[in-house]
């Protein structure tokens, strides 16, 4: 499963992975931090599912 995970933290993403991989997908992952990076991930790149993380505007 190609897994896109936007968030800006480091830990966060490590946790998301690891709570996937122990529900036993096999997942291939790219964290990004930023909309430049998240737009250009999705236009180069297929992905199975997106995490964004929250945020209040």
């Amino acid at each position: 499963m190609n897994i896109l995970i936007l968030e800006d933290e480091v830990l966060d993403a490590e946790l998301e992975i690891a709570m996937m991989q122990r529900a036993g997908y096999d997942c291939h992952w790219q964290r990004v931090v930023s909309e430049v990076d998240f737009l250009n991930a999705i236009d180069s790149s297929r992905f199975d599912l997106i995490l964004a993380d929250g945020f209040g505007a």
